[in-house]
């Protein structure tokens, strides 16, 4: 496996969560190619939690959100936050709390919305990441 490799299999998956939920005529499609990166995810995470527990978490939290099993995308998200966390994935601990964000926002909970995306851009510009920052606090102003 190639460190491309990797990235390529959780990004894909992240994104097929995201057009799932944008595309109804072809969400089951979108859906199943994301469970196939969960799967992944959870062959590569038995090997390695280090590297990849939290990239595994993530996406199953973004599965439950669009099959709408809130509580347990929540408790995804924040078990991904932590995990990243303590595994020094600073980037990644960013967004999942982005993710986590935008799934308060969705439901909803426009204060924990707020205060994770804030949270996210701190992650973000100790990452030095200042696109990710202008575009997360250019969204925070229009909420």
């Amino acid at each position: 496996m190639r460190f491309l490799d990797i990235y390529h299999v959780f990004y894909d998956g992240l994104t097929s969560f995201q057009m799932a939920r944008k595309r109804n005529g072809d969400k089951e499609k979108w859906i199943e190619r994301g469970e196939q990166a969960v799967s992944t995810f959870q062959t590569w995470k038995d090997h390695s939690d280090w590297n990849f527990e939290n990239k595994f978490l993530l996406l199953s939290a973004e599965l439950h959100f669009v099959k709408g099993n809130h509580d347990a995308a929540e408790e995804k998200y924040k078990s991904s936050i932590i995990s990243a966390r303590n595994h020094r994935f600073l980037h990644e601990e960013g967004l999942a709390m982005e993710l986590l964000g935008l799934f308060y926002n969705k439901v909803g909970k426009l204060d924990h919305s707020k205060k994770m995306l804030t949270n996210a851009c701190a992650c973000y510009e100790k990452w030095e990441a200042t696109a990710i920052v202008a575009r997360l606090q250019s969204y925070l102003v229009e909420m």
